[in-house]
C-alpha cells in the first residue's frame, strides 16, 4: 500500500523529470485533459446564438457508448460533443452541441418513446480522486446538471448507476435549438461555493429515436475547466496530472493482459464477449489512468453495479503479485483502447 499511496509522485518524477520542467498542467494539457474558460464580461449568455459564444474557447470531445452496465449500447459507434464554456459573475454556462437527426421529446402519455438528452457531471466533493466515470461511487458522489427534451432541467446527484436523485431548488437554465440535424443546448447555473479550479467536468447524451434512457447514452471521460479569476489550486493539479498518465508501455502491457487471464472475464479486442467484469473495449477513451491504475491495484475499492461484478462490495477481480513494470505497462495497454 506504500507504493500506492507514492505512485503518484513517483510517476510525475518519471514522466516530466523535474516538474519546474514540466509543470502539472502541461502534463494535464498533454494528455488532452484540459478545457479552458471564457472570461464573461458580465452574466455569461443564455442564448445559443448569442455572438459571445464567437469567441468562447471549443474542445471536441469524443464520447463512448456505454457498454459497462444494462442498458446499454453494445454494437453502437463513438460520438462527438463540441463543448464551449464561459464563466463571470459566479456563474459557468456551458454551449453542447452534437448531431442528431430528428428532435424527440417526452411524451407524458408513451412509455415507449423517450426524449433526447444532455448531462453535465461534477464531482459533488471537489477532491484529488475523480469519482467512478458513471454516476460517481457510494462514497464519492456526483452532482448533475440533467435536461431532456420538453421537461424543465434538473439539479441531481448520484453515487453509481440507478442512484439518481434529484435535488432541492432550482435546476440549471437552459436554453435549446434543434436544427438542421444539431442539437445546441446551453445550460447555467451559479457555480457551486466548493468549486475551485481546476474543476472536473464529464458529459453524456441520450438519443431518444434510438431508446435512449438510463444507460443507454454516449459518455464523456473527466475533463478539466480552468476557471477564469481563480487561481489553480496546486495539490489538485499535482493529483489531477498523476491520474491522466502512464509511464507504461502499451505493447507491453499486452502480455500481462493475455497472461493473467483478463480477457477471460473483460471483453478485449479481437476476444470473446465475456461479461463478467465490465467490458474493457473502449476503456481508454473513458476512464483516465488513474482510474484503471485503481481498478487493478485496488479492485474492491469500487465495483461497478451491474450484472455480478462483485457482491457486498467484494468485486470478483483476484489480488494478484505484480511484478517489475507490469501494472503500468497494462495500465498504458488499456488506455490506448478507444
Amino acid at each position: 500500500m506504500r507504493f500506492v499511496r507514492c505512485l503518484p509522485a513517483l510517476l510525475l518524477m518519471a514522466a516530466g523529470g523535474a516538474l519546474a520542467a514540466q509543470p502539472e498542467l502541461d502534463l494535464l494539457r498533454q494528455a488532452g485533459r484540459v478545457m479552458d474558460v471564457g472570461k464573461a464580461a458580465e452574466m455569461p449568455p443564455l442564448s445559443p446564438g448569442d455572438p459571445a459564444w464567437g469567441s468562447a474557447p471549443a474542445t471536441l470531445l469524443r464520447l463512448y457508448p456505454q457498454r459497462s452496465t444494462a442498458p446499454n449500447f453494445e454494437e453502437a459507434g463513438p460520438a462527438t460533443l463540441k463543448v464551449q464554456a464561459l464563466a463571470g459573475k459566479g456563474h459557468l454556462a456551458l454551449r453542447l452541441a452534437w448531431a442528431d437527426k430528428g428532435e424527440d421529446q417526452i411524451d407524458p402519455k408513451r412509455t415507449d418513446r423517450f426524449a433526447d438528452a444532455v448531462a453535465v457531471q461534477f464531482p459533488a466533493r471537489p477532491g484529488r480522486l475523480l469519482p467512478y466515470i458513471g454516476m460517481g461511487e457510494p462514497n464519492n458522489p456526483v452532482s448533475l446538471w440533467f435536461w431532456r427534451a420538453g421537461t424543465v432541467p434538473e439539479l441531481a446527484e448520484a453515487r453509481g448507476f440507478g442512484t439518481l436523485t434529484a435535488l432541492p431548488g432550482a435546476g440549471p437554465e437552459v436554453d435549446a435549438v434543434h436544427g438542421a440535424g444539431e442539437w445546441t443546448v446551453v445550460l447555467r447555473a451559479p457555480l457551486a461555493a466548493n468549486a475551485g479550479s481546476p474543476l472536473p467536468v464529464a458529459f453524456a447524451v441520450w438519443d431518444g429515436a434510438t431508446q435512449g434512457r438510463d444507460g443507454r447514452k454516449w459518455l464523456s471521460s473527466w475533463q478539466v475547466l480552468r476557471l477564469p479569476a481563480m487561481r489553480d489550486d496546486r495539490a489538485r493539479l499535482r493529483a489531477f496530472a498523476a491520474e491522466s498518465f502512464t509511464v507504461g508501455n502499451a505493447m507491453r502491457g499486452e502480455k500481462p493482459a493475455a497472461e493473467r487471464g483478463c480477457s477471460a472475464c473483460h471483453r478485449l479486442p479481437e476476444g470473446p464477449a465475456f461479461d463478467t467484469g465490465p467490458t474493457l473495449l473502449n476503456a481508454g477513451g473513458i476512464h483516465w489512468p488513474g482510474y484503471l491504475r485503481r481498478s487493478i491495484l485496488q479492485a474492491s475499492s469500487f465495483v461497478v453495479p451491474g450484472r455480478s461484478y462483485g457482491a457486498n462490495g467484494v468485486s470478483l477481480m483476484p489480488d494478484q503479485e505484480w511484478r517489475g513494470t507490469e501494472v503500468e505497462d497494462l495500465v498504458a495497454y488499456l488506455t490506448s483502447l478507444k
